[in-house]
């Protein structure tokens, strides 16, 4: 059992989301199958954005899935993606913006 799970499939905890292959139950954030939808509704809202911040977490198992998926919406979209790895409140504040 899990209470929210962003990625069961792509993690392997689960088989797929029709059929897990045990018994197992709990909510998925799909985040790998809708990080890519998320990057084109926010290119929709701001058609004039041509470059954008994607923070992540390294160690965070499921982002490290989701980089890719979003990294190949921006090339769609035409868009230029600074991809900013944070672990940590310190690593954010400590990031050079450029």
């Amino acid at each position: 059992m899990f209470a929210v799970h962003a990625d069961p499939v792509g993690i392997g905890h689960v088989a797929g989301l029709p059929r897990p292959g045990g018994n197992i139950t709990g909510l998925s954030d799909l985040l790998t199958g809708v990080v890519a939808k998320q990057l084109e509704m926010l290119k929709e809202a701001m058609p004039l954005a041509r470059r954008i911040g994607v923070l992540w977490n390294p160690s965070t198992s499921y982002h490290q899935r989701a980089v890719p998926a979003v990294q190949a919406a921006g090339e769609k979209l035409g868009l230029e993606l600074r991809m900013v790895p944070v672990g940590t409140a310190e690593r954010l504040l400590g990031h050079r913006w450029r």
